[in-house]
Protein backbone atom coordinates (compact mmCIF):
# COMPACT_ATOMS: atom_id res chain seq x y z
CA UNK A 1 0.00 0.00 0.00
CA UNK A 2 1.34 3.33 -1.12
CA UNK A 3 -0.13 7.29 -1.65
CA UNK A 4 0.66 7.88 -5.43
CA UNK A 5 1.28 11.43 -5.46
CA UNK A 6 0.67 12.67 -8.90
CA UNK A 7 2.47 15.97 -9.25
CA UNK A 8 2.04 17.01 -12.29
CA UNK A 9 -1.92 16.61 -12.17
CA UNK A 10 -2.48 17.28 -8.28
CA UNK A 11 -4.29 14.58 -7.52
CA UNK A 12 -3.08 11.60 -5.19
CA UNK A 13 -4.19 8.20 -4.84
CA UNK A 14 -4.70 5.10 -2.55
CA UNK A 15 -2.78 2.16 -3.97
CA UNK A 16 -3.63 -1.18 -3.09
CA UNK A 17 -1.40 -3.94 -5.00
CA UNK A 18 -0.29 -7.43 -4.58
CA UNK A 19 1.87 -9.73 -6.56
CA UNK A 20 1.89 -13.39 -6.81
CA UNK A 21 3.78 -16.01 -8.95
CA UNK A 22 2.44 -16.18 -12.93
CA UNK A 23 1.46 -20.30 -12.52
CA UNK A 24 2.36 -20.33 -16.60
CA UNK A 25 5.53 -18.74 -16.72
CA UNK A 26 8.53 -19.34 -14.38
CA UNK A 27 10.43 -16.79 -12.93
CA UNK A 28 7.17 -13.95 -14.03
CA UNK A 29 5.16 -12.12 -11.54
CA UNK A 30 1.58 -10.97 -11.84
CA UNK A 31 0.29 -8.23 -10.20
CA UNK A 32 -2.94 -5.74 -9.82
CA UNK A 33 -3.38 -2.76 -8.17
CA UNK A 34 -6.45 -0.84 -7.59
CA UNK A 35 -6.13 2.77 -6.64
CA UNK A 36 -8.52 5.34 -4.57
CA UNK A 37 -8.50 8.83 -5.42
CA UNK A 38 -7.97 10.97 -2.79
CA UNK A 39 -10.52 13.38 -2.04
CA UNK A 40 -12.43 14.48 0.69
CA UNK A 41 -15.24 11.54 0.60
CA UNK A 42 -12.58 9.24 0.91
CA UNK A 43 -10.25 11.18 3.61
CA UNK A 44 -13.75 11.30 5.72
CA UNK A 45 -13.91 7.19 5.02
CA UNK A 46 -11.11 6.36 5.50
CA UNK A 47 -9.29 7.44 8.77
CA UNK A 48 -5.94 5.77 8.50
CA UNK A 49 -5.03 7.77 5.36
CA UNK A 50 -2.88 10.13 7.55
CA UNK A 51 -1.09 7.52 8.91
CA UNK A 52 2.17 8.08 8.73
CA UNK A 53 3.75 4.69 8.36
CA UNK A 54 1.91 4.67 4.75
CA UNK A 55 4.26 5.90 2.55
CA UNK A 56 4.00 8.42 0.11
CA UNK A 57 5.83 8.04 -3.76
CA UNK A 58 5.56 10.93 -6.42
CA UNK A 59 4.97 9.31 -9.37
CA UNK A 60 4.01 9.83 -13.36
CA UNK A 61 1.70 8.42 -15.36
CA UNK A 62 5.08 6.45 -17.34
CA UNK A 63 8.77 7.20 -17.25
CA UNK A 64 8.72 9.29 -20.68
CA UNK A 65 6.13 11.66 -19.20
CA UNK A 66 7.17 12.13 -15.66
CA UNK A 67 9.28 14.60 -14.35
CA UNK A 68 10.10 13.13 -10.98
CA UNK A 69 13.58 13.98 -10.69
CA UNK A 70 16.25 11.73 -9.22
CA UNK A 71 13.81 8.64 -9.13
CA UNK A 72 15.42 5.62 -8.29
CA UNK A 73 12.75 3.62 -9.97
CA UNK A 74 12.99 5.21 -13.99
CA UNK A 75 13.09 2.62 -16.21
CA UNK A 76 13.91 5.35 -18.96
CA UNK A 77 14.47 9.13 -19.80
CA UNK A 78 11.23 11.60 -19.79
CA UNK A 79 11.13 11.82 -23.84
CA UNK A 80 7.75 13.12 -23.94
CA UNK A 81 8.85 15.82 -21.99
CA UNK A 82 11.94 16.84 -23.27
CA UNK A 83 10.26 17.19 -26.45
CA UNK A 84 7.73 19.27 -25.15
CA UNK A 85 10.48 21.25 -24.00
CA UNK A 86 12.29 21.39 -27.04
CA UNK A 87 8.95 22.33 -29.15
CA UNK A 88 8.03 25.08 -26.27
CA UNK A 89 11.66 26.66 -26.65
CA UNK A 90 11.59 26.55 -30.61
CA UNK A 91 7.96 28.52 -30.55
CA UNK A 92 9.28 30.61 -28.34
CA UNK A 93 11.72 31.36 -30.45
CA UNK A 94 9.87 31.80 -33.64
CA UNK A 95 7.42 34.59 -31.63
CA UNK A 96 10.19 36.50 -30.83
CA UNK A 97 11.41 36.94 -33.93
CA UNK A 98 8.04 37.30 -35.54
CA UNK A 99 7.93 40.27 -32.78
CA UNK A 100 10.97 41.43 -33.53
CA UNK A 101 10.77 41.68 -37.22
CA UNK A 102 7.30 42.05 -37.99
CA UNK A 103 7.57 46.00 -36.98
Amino acid sequence: MQISNYENDGVKYLVLSSATKDPFRSSHYRSISIGLLINQQLKRKLKFLSDSKIKEQNVGVTCERCDVKNCMERKVPATILDKEAKNEKIEKIVEDLKIKYSS
